[in-house]
């Protein structure tokens, strides 16, 4: 690579890492993850037509890849072959971190439902508590039931395939989401 090519992208990295956004940041540590980021997807292989470069390596069969230049048909085509929800590990995060969002929309989810109720009632019509305990059944109907990890794992004992060791996990990620959700919504009934 030439000196002139490499001071481009030196130049764009400093711009918008520093100019743009690290004016922005202002801990440490949180400029340092920019920069990381910057650096990982402002390189010459993003724009290499012969490289399908991923924007999430981390991921087997990444969906998230650069799409080589086209007409806006073609481009419309990519961004639609890009998953409707990411995962975690697409942006470089622990798997739990999905627990953790859910957790977090589904507080909204109730604080919005809560706001959006009428503050006056009119007789004869459904209260504010009615419509509330009608959305949180639903909510609760909805909520998987919880796993019993010991007889999961008796069931899979005997299997010699790696299914197992995907299960296993996958319930300790899930299961705590679920008991939270079915506790609460038995809390507000």
């Amino acid at each position: 690579m030439k000196d002139e090519e490499l001071g481009r992208f030196d130049a764009m990295r400093y711009l918008i890492a520093e100019a743009n956004y690290g004016g922005r940041v202002t801990d440490a540590l949180d400029r340092r993850l920019v920069n990381v980021y910057i650096n990982q997807f402002f390189c010459e292989d993003a724009i290499d037509p012969q490289i399908n470069f991923s924007l999430a390596p981390q991921l087997p069969d990444s969906p998230y890849l650069i799409p080589n230049d086209g007409d806006l048909q073609a481009c419309k085509e990519a961004i639609k072959n890009f998953p409707q929800s990411d995962a975690a590990l697409a942006f470089g995060q622990h798997e739990n971190a999905d627990i953790s969002s859910q957790i977090e929309d589904s507080n909204q989810l109730l604080g919005t439902i809560v706001s959006l109720q009428p503050k006056t009632v009119v007789e004869g019509a459904e209260t504010n508590e009615s419509r509330i305990l009608r959305s949180c059944r639903s909510m609760q109907e909805q909520v998987p039931p919880t796993f019993h990890l010991t007889s999961v794992r008796k069931t899979m004992e005997p299997r010699a395939d790696p299914e197992p060791m995907k299960t296993v996990p996958y319930i300790n990620r899930v299961d705590p989401f679920a008991l939270g959700m079915a506790h609460s919504t038995r809390a507000l009934l």
